[in-house]
Protein backbone atom coordinates (compact mmCIF):
# COMPACT_ATOMS: atom_id res chain seq x y z
CA UNK A 1 0.00 0.00 0.00
CA UNK A 2 2.90 2.52 0.65
CA UNK A 3 4.77 1.61 -2.48
CA UNK A 4 7.97 0.17 -0.30
CA UNK A 5 7.64 -3.15 -0.69
CA UNK A 6 10.81 -5.49 -1.95
CA UNK A 7 10.38 -6.25 -5.64
CA UNK A 8 13.21 -9.88 -5.09
CA UNK A 9 13.20 -12.42 -2.36
CA UNK A 10 16.59 -10.99 -1.67
CA UNK A 11 15.64 -7.52 -0.86
CA UNK A 12 12.51 -9.17 1.88
CA UNK A 13 15.90 -10.76 3.52
CA UNK A 14 18.08 -8.05 3.43
CA UNK A 15 14.73 -6.10 5.21
CA UNK A 16 14.10 -8.72 7.61
CA UNK A 17 17.76 -9.25 8.65
CA UNK A 18 18.24 -4.90 9.35
CA UNK A 19 14.43 -4.65 11.03
CA UNK A 20 15.77 -7.71 13.57
CA UNK A 21 18.64 -5.72 14.76
CA UNK A 22 16.85 -2.48 15.16
CA UNK A 23 16.38 -2.07 19.14
CA UNK A 24 13.11 -2.24 20.66
CA UNK A 25 13.35 1.10 22.61
CA UNK A 26 13.83 2.97 18.99
CA UNK A 27 10.04 2.42 18.29
CA UNK A 28 9.44 4.68 21.27
CA UNK A 29 11.65 7.31 20.35
CA UNK A 30 11.07 7.33 16.58
CA UNK A 31 7.56 7.70 15.64
CA UNK A 32 7.13 6.26 11.80
CA UNK A 33 3.54 8.31 11.96
CA UNK A 34 4.03 11.77 13.77
CA UNK A 35 2.62 11.96 17.19
CA UNK A 36 0.15 15.07 15.91
CA UNK A 37 -1.49 13.22 13.06
CA UNK A 38 -1.77 9.42 14.17
CA UNK A 39 -4.56 8.33 16.82
CA UNK A 40 -2.58 5.08 17.61
CA UNK A 41 1.18 6.67 17.58
CA UNK A 42 -0.64 8.99 20.50
CA UNK A 43 -1.76 6.10 22.19
CA UNK A 44 1.07 4.14 22.56
CA UNK A 45 3.37 7.01 23.50
CA UNK A 46 0.70 8.19 26.19
CA UNK A 47 -0.11 4.79 27.69
CA UNK A 48 3.57 3.46 27.62
CA UNK A 49 4.02 1.73 30.85
CA UNK A 50 8.17 1.77 31.60
CA UNK A 51 8.11 -0.49 34.11
CA UNK A 52 6.72 -3.25 32.55
CA UNK A 53 8.24 -2.74 29.18
CA UNK A 54 12.01 -2.53 31.03
CA UNK A 55 12.25 -6.72 31.13
CA UNK A 56 12.42 -7.20 27.30
CA UNK A 57 13.50 -3.19 26.64
CA UNK A 58 17.31 -4.43 26.15
CA UNK A 59 16.07 -6.61 23.12
CA UNK A 60 16.30 -5.83 19.11
CA UNK A 61 13.36 -6.90 17.39
CA UNK A 62 14.94 -10.13 16.58
CA UNK A 63 15.75 -10.84 20.37
CA UNK A 64 12.18 -9.92 20.81
CA UNK A 65 11.16 -12.17 18.36
CA UNK A 66 13.57 -15.10 19.85
CA UNK A 67 12.29 -14.27 23.26
CA UNK A 68 8.42 -14.92 22.45
CA UNK A 69 9.09 -18.25 20.85
CA UNK A 70 11.61 -19.11 23.67
CA UNK A 71 10.21 -21.55 26.50
CA UNK A 72 10.92 -18.90 29.13
CA UNK A 73 7.33 -17.24 27.95
CA UNK A 74 4.35 -18.10 29.50
CA UNK A 75 1.05 -16.79 29.71
CA UNK A 76 1.66 -14.99 32.84
CA UNK A 77 4.76 -13.81 31.67
CA UNK A 78 2.56 -12.23 28.42
CA UNK A 79 0.75 -10.61 30.64
CA UNK A 80 3.36 -8.98 33.46
CA UNK A 81 4.66 -7.03 29.87
CA UNK A 82 1.51 -6.91 27.96
CA UNK A 83 1.23 -2.89 29.20
CA UNK A 84 4.77 -1.98 28.38
CA UNK A 85 4.11 -3.16 24.54
CA UNK A 86 0.98 -2.75 23.68
CA UNK A 87 -2.13 -0.17 24.64
CA UNK A 88 -5.50 -0.65 25.90
CA UNK A 89 -7.82 0.31 22.96
CA UNK A 90 -11.47 0.64 23.57
CA UNK A 91 -13.10 -2.73 25.84
CA UNK A 92 -10.07 -5.08 23.99
CA UNK A 93 -6.06 -4.46 23.43
CA UNK A 94 -3.87 -4.54 20.69
CA UNK A 95 -2.04 -7.55 22.74
CA UNK A 96 -5.04 -9.57 22.92
CA UNK A 97 -5.29 -9.16 19.66
CA UNK A 98 -2.01 -9.98 19.23
CA UNK A 99 -1.41 -12.67 21.30
CA UNK A 100 -4.67 -14.86 19.62
CA UNK A 101 -2.13 -14.05 16.37
CA UNK A 102 1.13 -15.81 18.14
CA UNK A 103 -1.43 -19.18 18.76
CA UNK A 104 -1.81 -19.42 14.95
CA UNK A 105 1.06 -18.01 13.44
CA UNK A 106 3.77 -17.48 15.85
CA UNK A 107 4.26 -13.52 15.70
CA UNK A 108 1.98 -11.56 14.14
CA UNK A 109 0.43 -8.22 15.08
CA UNK A 110 -2.54 -6.26 13.80
CA UNK A 111 -1.76 -3.22 11.26
CA UNK A 112 1.46 -1.43 10.39
CA UNK A 113 2.68 -2.06 14.16
CA UNK A 114 3.55 -5.99 12.92
CA UNK A 115 6.18 -4.60 10.89
CA UNK A 116 7.48 -2.35 13.77
CA UNK A 117 7.25 -5.35 15.86
CA UNK A 118 8.19 -8.62 14.92
CA UNK A 119 9.09 -8.61 11.41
Amino acid sequence: MAGIAAVHAEERAAARLALAAVPLQTFLHVALIPYEADEITRLIIDEHDAAAFAEIAHLTVGGFRDWLLSDAVDDATLTRIASGITPEIGGGSVQADAQSGFDSDCAQMPGHYAVNALA
